[in-house]
């Protein structure tokens, strides 16, 4: 078989799931192949298989560890055996396959050989050296390989007297971290160290970010002990001049520029620009005087001077204290008009005050034989207590109870659970006083158990209904009300009660409705009282 291919060697990027990677060459046992993964060596069956063993197009690395983690650098290339095993007998038929074996392997061995050298460190062809042995004696591992002095050889030298000494710090990859702190030196910036994730080297902004002492990857590093290294590049570099006018705003680190690095500035001075137009900060000088006499247009003033001026101008000090009238004038500042001074009377600032408390009228129910008034609209968070005024409200049926439901979905239902609400009623008539309370009911019972209205010419109710603090989804919402009415018996009765949601909601809809029958007429309106200011 020949060896067509000059590839001993395929590098692949780990996943975390993938765990078959394909090599492209001939070996010819499965010991003639080396596996690395980010430069650690891999070991033949505890940590992968090999198949395609004599294929002229090669086969497959299973690893059988576990796959290689995301990021990580896998690499597998040729690894022959520099032993010749071939033997021939004397007047024995010619061995044509084991000989072309032996070819393959030293065709093999010497691309494999190839590929290392194309990896070494080689002086230029013109330069000949003596030897290329390192001169000295080699006895310690921090050193470094130099050019003798001579220039003729190889020799070494600490690595502590080399010309530059990097300061590096390790750290163990999680697979999971991406903020890494230096202790022992702060960056520059991304590109002034050098970072490298198990041998691989990282890119500034595309694989990494400094913020400080602090390194953020884009990506965590794999799990790995002291396989995150991170070398300061900016220590020990030879200090260098700046061209005139190269350093851009951008360079200069913020609040790096201090008071102590500004030229002085004269006693009663700022800089600033008072030209009209950009130009360049000058020096601008500061007035203290009571009574602006300079009148300078492009000076400041202290602010001694400013209240001394207003002072003395408004004579403030020689006014004394008074009870306003109500046709007092004071100046105010009118927003409408640019901040304008105007004079307004004490009277149209406490009508003001008055405009800003009082009911705002939300919305008006007409009834004309409906079957219930529903308020399921603007009872929100605006404000946080609403009255409803009734006004002569007669049932289609006589002497039926006047009740009440909420909502907490804008009206889509209201809730008639047999624990929704607790009630209590006071009722006065002809008849006498009768008290009734209600507990997990279905609804409020505005006249209580052995009220009613009539439904009669002139009979009906009219009164208020109290509903506080609705949009508080953490209390019960609570309702009080006081109800006039003519009863079916003709008699004039007071219905006074309190009652509560069982349950904590956000209550955004009453229902209003008779026990029987429909809502003949009437007037129903839903008022917002307004919060104080």
């Amino acid at each position: 078989m020949t060896i067509t291919s000059t590839t001993l060697r395929n590098s692949y990027t780990g996943n975390g799931s993938t765990t078959v990677f394909a090599y492209t060459f001939r070996i010819l046992t499965d010991d003639e192949i080396l596996v690395t993964v980010d430069g650690v060596v891999k070991a033949k069956t505890t940590d992968y298989t090999v198949s395609g063993v004599g294929n002229l197009n090669g086969g497959n690395i299973t690893f059988v560890s576990g796959a290689p983690a995301s990021a990580a650098s896998v690499i597998i290339k040729a690894n022959p055996s520099f032993t010749q095993e071939i033997d021939y007998n004397e007047l024995d038929a010619f061995p044509a396959e084991s000989h072309e074996s032996g070819l393959d392997r030293g065709a093999i061995r010497d691309l494999s050989l190839k590929e290392e050298i194309d990896r070494a460190v080689l002086v230029p062809a013109n330069v000949a050296l003596p030897s290329n042995e390192i001169s000295g004696t080699i006895t310690a591992d921090s050193q470094v390989i130099t050019i003798n002095t001579s220039g003729l050889g190889l020799g070494t030298v600490a690595a502590s007297s080399a010309l530059l000494n990097f300061e590096t710090e390790t750290f163990n990859g999680t697979g999971a971290q991406t903020d890494f702190t230096l202790t022992s030196f702060t960056p520059v910036n991304a590109v002034s160290i050098e970072v490298s994730v198990g041998g691989s080297l990282q890119r500034p902004t595309d694989d990494y970010t400094v913020a400080g002492a602090v390194v953020t990857f884009n990506s965590a590093p794999a799990s790995g002990t002291d396989n995150v290294l991170i070398r300061n590049l900016a220590t020990g570099s030879a200090a260098t001049t700046p061209a005139d006018g190269s350093i851009t705003t951008a360079k200069i680190q913020d609040s790096a520029v201090t008071y102590a690095k500004i030229q002085d500035v004269a006693n009663y001075r700022v800089l600033g620009n008072v030209s009209g137009s950009a130009a360049a900060p000058a020096e601008v000088t500061i007035l203290d005087e009571d009574d602006f006499a300079s009148d300078s247009a492009t000076a400041l003033i202290t602010q001694q001077s400013a209240k001394a001026y207003v002072d003395d101008a408004l004579n403030i000090n020689a006014y004394s204290s008074v009870t306003a009238a109500t046709d007092d004038e004071v100046l105010v500042a009118d927003t409408s008009d640019s901040g304008n001074l105007k004079k307004v009377t004490a009277q149209s600032i406490a009508d003001l005050a008055t405009s800003a408390t009082g009911l705002d009228l939300l919305a008006t129910i007409t009834a004309s034989n409906d079957a219930t008034a529903d308020f399921d609209s603007n009872i929100d968070s605006t404000y946080d207590t609403y009255l409803i005024v009734l006004n002569n409200v007669v049932p289609a049926s006589d002497a039926v109870n006047m009740q009440l439901r909420t909502s907490t979905d804008g009206g889509s239902s209201y809730d008639s659970g047999s624990n929704n609400y607790k009630f209590a009623t006071t009722s006065i008539n002809s008849s006498g006083t009768d008290r009734s309370a209600g507990s997990s009911d279905t609804k409020m019972l505005l006249q209580g158990s052995s009220g009613d209205v009539g439904s009669a010419a002139g009979e009906g109710a009219s009164g208020n209904i109290y509903l506080y603090g609705p949009s508080n989804s953490a209390l019960k919402t609570c309702l009080s009300w006081h109800l006039t009415a003519i009863d079916s018996g003709g008699d004039i009765a007071v219905y006074t009660g309190a009652g509560c949601r069982d349950t904590a909601a956000d209550v955004d809809a009453v229902r209003i409705f008779f026990s029987s029958g429909n809502i003949e007429s009437g007037e129903l309106k839903l008022y917002g009282l307004k919060k104080t200011v």
